[in-house]
This record gives C-alpha cells, sequence and structure tokens, in this order.
C-alpha cells in the first residue's frame, strides 16, 4: 500500500519542478524550440531580487577576457592584496561607466585580477581597464627641469594629481580639439591656485609658464596658464571625443593604486557566441532526448520513470545555474551534458540492482528499498571521486584566470550533487507510487523476468538472505592475460607515438603566443521565388548564388608570411574558416603625444592585408597569452593531473580500507586512468602529428575528467567485489571478480552508452571550437569503460594471485601457479 509520506514527497517534487520550469523557461523559446507558439518566458522576480535570463560567458556571448598583473613598482611599500582590492573596485567603476552588463572581476592568485566584460571589444577593454590613470601636473622649474607641480598645504609640500578633483569630469568639444572640464577638491583648490598663481609671474614665451599634464607618464596636454584657477579648471589639447571621454571615465573611477600587465587577453565576437548558444541548446536537445529514449526502451516502466526524473533534474540543475547565478559557458553546457550521463548512471545503478532482486523473487517494495541500498555505496564513492576532481579542476582554473576550466569544474560538481538527489529521492518516490498495484506484479515491465523459475513472494513479505553467487558468469579472470597483454600493447603504442618528436603540439596557453579565428565570404541561400511570374508549363529558375570567394590553407599561410609571419600556423575550423597561431602580436599601443585617435594594432594591420587580397573576413575571435603566464599555465597541468591521481588514489583506499590490502584497490585504480590517460595522449600525438592539432587548456580539462570517469566506472566494479567477497568469505578472489563483473557489465556498457550519445550530440551539433575537448572525452569514457573491466579488476586478480612476478618467469608447466583458476571456472 502506498505510503502517505510518498505522495506528499511526490507532490513536493512536483511543486518544485513547476517552480523550475517557470524560473528557467527561456525569454527566446522559439530560438530553441521548434514552432512559434511558445509563450516567452519572465525569468524570477522574488522581492528584490530579479533574473530574467540566464548568465552567459564570454564564448556564448562575446566580449573580452584580460587577465591584468600587479607590477608594483621597486620603491612600493604598501600592501599589494590591499591595493588589488583597490584596484578592482576601480576597475567595477570603469565599466559600469561604460554600461557593460553583469561584468565578472575577481582576484585571482599571483597578484593577478581576471576581467570578463560582456559586449566589449578587446582594444576598447585594454584602453579602458589596464590603463593605471595616474593623473599628474607639471611644469618647469628656474633651471628648466621637468618637475612635479606642486603647493604647500599646512607646511606640508603635496603634489597635484588626479586624487584632487571631484569625480564629476566631463568632455566637451573645443574649436577642433576635445577638453576635459573638472571641478577640484578642498586641498585641490589650493593646490591648483598656487600652481597658476606662480605660473603668471612669467612671460608668455617663458617655459615657466606652461602647465603639463600627464596620464600614466605620456602627456596629454600642454596648456599656457591664462589665469588663476582654483575651484574649477579644463584639459585642452585632446584629439578626439573617445580619448576625452575614456580620460573622463578613468578620472571619475580613480586611477589604479598600482600599474597593471596585461599578461593574457581573449575576444569572441557576438556572433560566434550566439551561434555557438543555439548549437549548445540543439546538442542538449537531442543528446537528452536520445539517452530518455535509450532508458525507456530498455528498462521500459523504471526508463519512464527515470526519464520524468531527468527532466526533473535538468530542471533543477538549470534553476540552481539561473539563480546563483553560475557564468554558464561552452564547457560548461558539454559539463551539464555529462552530468546527464552520471545522473543516468545512478540511475542504471539502481534499476540493475533491482532487477537482481526481482529476479530472485523479491516483491517490489523489497526490491526497490534493497537495490538503493545496495547501489548507494557505488554511487557514492564514485561521485565523491568526480567531487576531487572537480576540485582539482577548480584549483587549477583559478590559478590563472582560466573561465573554461572554472566554468567546467563548478557546472559538473553542481550537475553531479542534482543528479544524486534526483536519483536517490526523485527516482526512489516515483517507483515507491507503483509499490501494492497490479503493476507491480508484471515482471515484464520492470525487464525482470526470472532467468530461472523461482518462487514469487508476495508484497510486503521479508526480504530473504542473499544468496550465494551463481556459477553462471564469465570468466574474465582466466583470459587477464590476453585482455592485460592487448592493452599493454595498446599502451607501449601510444607511449612510442609519445616519444615520437614532438610529442604534442602544445597551443598558446602552454607556449605564449596569439591566435585567433577568420572566416571569409560565406555561401549565400539562393533567393526564393515564388514562380508567380513564370508562364504556363514552365518552372521558374532561382537565380544562381554569386561566386565565393574560397581561400586555401596554403594562400593563407603565404599571405601571412609576406606580412612578416613565416611562423603562422593555419588550421581550417569549417568553410572558408581558419584558426591561426603565431607569434604574439601586439594589440591598440598606447596613446602618444599629438596623436588622436587609437592607431590599429598588429591585428588590425593582418586584417586589412587580408581583407585586400581576399575580400571580405571577420574576426571571429581573438587570444593571446604571455610568456611567462604559459610556463605557468604548464606548471600548474602537471600539478592538477598529478593531485589528481595522489588524490583519488588516497580517497579509494580510503573507501576500501576494510578490505585486505585496501591501498591495492587505490593503486590499481592509478593503474587503470594512467592507462586510459595515457592512451588519449597518444592518440592527440597522432593528431599533432598527422593534422597539427594542438593541445590547450581545455585538453587538460578533458584529461582530468577523464580520469573522474575512469575512476568512476572502476569504483562501482571494486564496489561489487567488496560486497562478493563480504558476503562469502571463501569464495575464491578470481570467482569473486568474475561474479562482479558479469554482474556489472550492463550497467558499465548501459553507463558509458549513454554518455557517449550526449558527448556524440555535443561533438557533431555544439561547434568546432570545443570538439577537441569533446573528442577527449569521447576515447576516455571508451578507454575507461574498457580499463575498470579489463585492466583494474585484472591486475587486482594477479596482485592477489601472487602471479605478476609469474609473468616475468616461465612456468614449469602449463598451469603452473594457478591454484585457484580451476574454481573459477563454473559455467
Amino acid at each position: 500500500m502506498r505510503s502517505p509520506t510518498t505522495t506528499l514527497v511526490f507532490l513536493a517534487i512536483l511543486a518544485v519542478s513547476v517552480f523550475c520550469l517557470f524560473a528557467v523557461w527561456p525569454s527566446a523559446p522559439t530560438r530553441y524550440l521548434p514552432g512559434d507558439f511558445w509563450p516567452e518566458g519572465r525569468g524570477i522576480s522574488i522581492g528584490d531580487y530579479e533574473r530574467k535570463t540566464m548568465r552567459l560567458g564570454l564564448d556564448l556571448q562575446g566580449g573580452a577576457h584580460l587577465v591584468l598583473q600587479a607590477v608594483p613598482p621597486a620603491d612600493f611599500e604598501g600592501d599589494l592584496t590591499e591595493s588589488l582590492e583597490v584596484a578592482k573596485e576601480v576597475i567595477e567603476r570603469r565599466v559600469d561607466a561604460f554600461g557593460v552588463v553583469e561584468p565578472e572581476i575577481q582576484i585571482a592568485s599571483g597578484n593577478r585580477l581576471d576581467v570578463q566584460v560582456p559586449g566589449m571589444s578587446l582594444p576598447d577593454a585594454e584602453r579602458l581597464i589596464g590603463r593605471t590613470a595616474t593623473l599628474s601636473y607639471r611644469i618647469f622649474n628656474d633651471a628648466g627641469e621637468l618637475v612635479a607641480a606642486s603647493g604647500i598645504v599646512d607646511e606640508v609640500e603635496i603634489a597635484m594629481t588626479g586624487q584632487h578633483l571631484k569625480s564629476n569630469t566631463y568632455p566637451e568639444r573645443r574649436g577642433t580639439t576635445y577638453a576635459v572640464n573638472f571641478e577640484t577638491t578642498g586641498v585641490g583648490n589650493e593646490l591648483m591656485r598656487q600652481i597658476t598663481t606662480r605660473a603668471l609671474q612669467h612671460p608668455i614665451g617663458d617655459p615657466r609658464r606652461r602647465l603639463l599634464v600627464y596620464l600614466d607618464n605620456e602627456l596629454i596636454s600642454d596648456a599656457v596658464v591664462q589665469g588663476v584657477i582654483e575651484d574649477q579648471g579644463t584639459i585642452t589639447g585632446l584629439h578626439s571625443f573617445t580619448e576625452a571621454n575614456d580620460l573622463s571615465r578613468q578620472l571619475n573611477a580613480g586611477a589604479l593604486p598600482v600599474p597593471l600587465r596585461t599578461i593574457q587577453a581573449n575576444e569572441v565576437s557576438a556572433s560566434l557566441g550566439d551561434d555557438s548558444v543555439k548549437a549548445s541548446v540543439n546538442a542538449a536537445e537531442i543528446g537528452l532526448l536520445a539517452v530518455l529514449a535509450f532508458m525507456i526502451l530498455y528498462y521500459r516502466l523504471p526508463g519512464v520513470l527515470a526519464a520524468f526524473a531527468l527532466i526533473v533534474y535538468a530542471l533543477i540543475t538549470l534553476t540552481v545555474f539561473k539563480m546563483w547565478p553560475v557564468t554558464l559557458t561552452l564547457s560548461g553546457i558539454a559539463a551539464f551534458i555529462l552530468s546527464v550521463g552520471m545522473a543516468v548512471d545512478a540511475n542504471i545503478l539502481i534499476f540493475e540492482r533491482m532487477k537482481e532482486e526481482l529476479r530472485r523473487g523479491r516483491p517490489l517494495a523489497t526490491a526497490i528499498e534493497t537495490g538503493f541500498r545496495r547501489a548507494w555505496p557505488s554511487i557514492r564513492d564514485s561521485n565523491v571521486a568526480t567531487f576531487i576532481t572537480c576540485a582539482i579542476l577548480f584549483w587549477f582554473g583559478d590559478q590563472f584566470g582560466a573561465s573554461f576550466v572554472r566554468g567546467f569544474a563548478i557546472t559538473l560538481a553542481i550537475g553531479v550533487a542534482v543528479s544524486m538527489f534526483s536519483a536517490i529521492v526523485v527516482t526512489r518516490t516515483f517507483l515507491r507510487l507503483f509499490v501494492g498495484t497490479r503493476i507491480a506484479r508484471s515482471r515484464w515491465l520492470f525487464n525482470a523476468e526470472p532467468l530461472s523459475s523461482q518462487p514469487e513472494a508476495a508484497d510486503g513479505e521479508d526480504e530473504a538472505a542473499p544468496t550465494t553467487p551463481r556459477p553462471t558468469f564469465i570468466a574474465f579472470a582466466q583470459r587477464r592475460w590476453v585482455t592485460l597483454g592487448l592493452s599493454l600493447i595498446v599502451f607501449i603504442a601510444a607511449a612510442v607515438t609519445l616519444l615520437v618528436p614532438p610529442p604534442l603540439k602544445a597551443g598558446i596557453e602552454f607556449t605564449g603566443g596569439s591566435t585567433f579565428t577568420l572566416q571569409f565570404a560565406q555561401e549565400q541561400p539562393a533567393a526564393e521565388t515564388d514562380g508567380e511570374g513564370a508562364s504556363a508549363g514552365e518552372e521558374a529558375e532561382p537565380p544562381a548564388p554569386e561566386p565565393v570567394r574560397v581561400v586555401e590553407p596554403e594562400e593563407l599561410r603565404e599571405a601571412l608570411a609576406r606580412l612578416g609571419h613565416e611562423e603562422a600556423r593555419v588550421q581550417g575550423a569549417g568553410f572558408n574558416t581558419y584558426l591561426v597561431r603565431t607569434i604574439e602580436l601586439q594589440g591598440a599601443p598606447p596613446l602618444e603625444a599629438g596623436e588622436g585617435p587609437v592607431p590599429p594594432g598588429e591585428i588590425d594591420d593582418i586584417l586589412a592585408a587580408l581583407e585586400e587580397e581576399f575580400g571580405p573576413v571577420q574576426r571571429l575571435d581573438f587570444a593571446t597569452v604571455s610568456g611567462t603566464v604559459s610556463t605557468e599555465i604548464a606548471r600548474d597541468a602537471t600539478l592538477a593531473v598529478v593531485a589528481a591521481a595522489v588524490a583519488i588514489l588516497i580517497y579509494v583506499a580510503f573507501a576500501f580500507r576494510r578490505q585486505r590490502a585496501a591501498w591495492r584497490y587505490g593503486l590499481c585504480a592509478v593503474i587503470a586512468l594512467v592507462h586510459d590517460s595515457v592512451i588519449v595522449l597518444g592518440l592527440f600525438s597522432l593528431l599533432a602529428k598527422v593534422a597539427g592539432t594542438e593541445v590547450d587548456t581545455a585538453f587538460i580539462v578533458a584529461i582530468l575528467t577523464v580520469i573522474g570517469f575512469s575512476v568512476h566506472d572502476t569504483i562501482v566494479v571494486f564496489d561489487r567485489v567488496r560486497e562478493v567477497t563480504s558476503r562469502d568469505t571463501l569464495v575464491p578472489f578470481a570467482e569473486a571478480v568474475n561474479v562482479s563483473l558479469t554482474e556489472t557489465l550492463v550497467r558499465s556498457i548501459n553507463t558509458s552508452f549513454v554518455t557517449v550519445l550526449t558527448i556524440i550530440a555535443m561533438f557533431l551539433i555544439g561547434g568546432v571550437t570545443i570538439q577537441n575537448f569533446l573528442l577527449v572525452l569521447l576515447v576516455g569514457v571508451i578507454a575507461g569503460t574498457y580499463s575498470s573491466i579489463f585492466v583494474a579488476a585484472q591486475v587486482l586478480v594477479a596482485w592477489d594471485n601472487h602471479d605478476i612476478g609469474r609473468f616475468f618467469r616461465r612456468p614449469t608447466s602449463p598451469g603452473a601457479g594457478e591454484p585457484q583458476e580451476a574454481a573459477a571456472t563454473g559455467g
């Protein structure tokens, strides 16, 4: 009979789901859903809290990303940490004055600031944000030397600077030039009065009559003092409104307390970001539908319930993303899709356990509770390993302000946490609703037809004592040297590939340099005609589209070489679209005296030359990394991978601490993840030699994710080994492993299959920018499934059987040294 508590929990889940649906419903649903009849979402509004849309990262909406390094002068005596806090506030005021919506400005490790500004070009961001904006006034003394303009206040000599101006400056046009009007503070009034009074004592033409204004040690104004200035004045001689407006904004926001140097910069065009959003959402929809279809077809009624549970999971997760708010990046969407696979895994673990209980003749109520209880250790331990990976990923990304890495880590961690809630609470509640109904008596609906004739217990019977393992299992352990030998061959091949130079082709994050994506003319669809003007019996032919100038990779390389970039690498990224990597390009150079508008940087010169030769060209993104930060990224990436392996070894050993030689479980898990990682590295080493594929920080993220998935799979197998050996301490270890692998085989294959489905959907539809990242995940998931069955478990058997040493010695007879094998060949 259904419990009242179950009904209440179901109603609570339903209410939460409805709220989440309203909260995450998009404001423009026709962009992501077929048809034009969908209502528009209004977001969330609770009291003073309001959020209309998801917070999107730069790769999904376009904008500029800067990592700024504090460069204190040699005589700096202040607190650098406090100075960075002040610098953060100053930059926030500057960005707010620009009208940017939801900028992200964070203090990163290494005395750095991570600044993400949506909707702003990289030159604008560097000009507005990175400039120290220290305003100083200078005069010529009697010796003709340029010195700071100062005055005496309360018997103390004080230099006149921008700190003595009020935050209400404004630009205006003065004839053919521009100026910034300002008002001084109380101390500034006195300083400016003394300075200008002294200047008026000298005739016009005398250098001592001049008052010079410097911004970051660059002369921006050189004026002759015409009268005494006290409470207000003007900075003249500015050559463009942009220059005057930027100066006004910077003066109003305040000067940075310490100079900042740009060590990493990225830019993504708004059009590329918009395309990425649509493609990623479509990929997520298709991936989720494919997973739901598989679950329903394979698990029948539990699959239908899991489908609803997954929908609840998706709604809750997206609501957390929106209300937190989590900055959703392309990598974050990939992490969400990957977490869907992990959410399915928890359901698969539970359903497989339930099927075992139902096939033993247990009633549905008992099968549900027993299945959940026995699946929980696997779900808990495998997800903790994933949380460890997420924590290390977040640390890695935080070291150098990598929003891609941080976004992936946060999104995956939230997704895995919600997936545990979904499986343990939502799915269990849905299943409990059918206890005591006619549906509960149908084993077919639960895909749990008895494998042999067994009496079925009535609903409410006590759980029978666990039976010993059936002798019908696959003899994995007896063929371990075949599978381990095959794994060793593939491992050696991958290692040899890595030993042949170049082992991997490093991206700019590891070597320094600049990279940008160029899109030349695209094919235009033919204009549609309705045929009304055509004569009877004739078909109206659509006009032929104009021919498109297709730029070949070699042509682009030669053009870049003529522009002085012989080192440039060109890689295809779609039709008439290329990813170009060069040495570090300089952005917009600083303004010099008398220059006017901001002059173009190297990237602008390249674009102008390419457009003249090949026709219209659009820069979709741009990134540059200094050599200093690239060295740090390479170091931190190595530390992250090593830390992940060590942390997982320690945790697995702790989780299996009640087992004999528990450290073996941890070491076997590490052996499996090293096997998977080397295979992925070998593949990309081969791709580097054949196709010039580069590795970047996204590659490191994917490797760490593969490590997490590999351990996730291995822990599920080890947990079943722990259960079997605890249930029957006399069973030979090789037989226990065979039973465990046989019982978890369907789960391993199904979990990998649904995860691969989601990755393939993202790979085919989600855009080219993260295809290498997804390729690592795809290969890693397949390798991880293989290694959990044929590497980790088999090494554990070989270790327990004391025959690792025998591998290096010839046995005296064909069966020597295998005392337990005969007991493990049943069936």
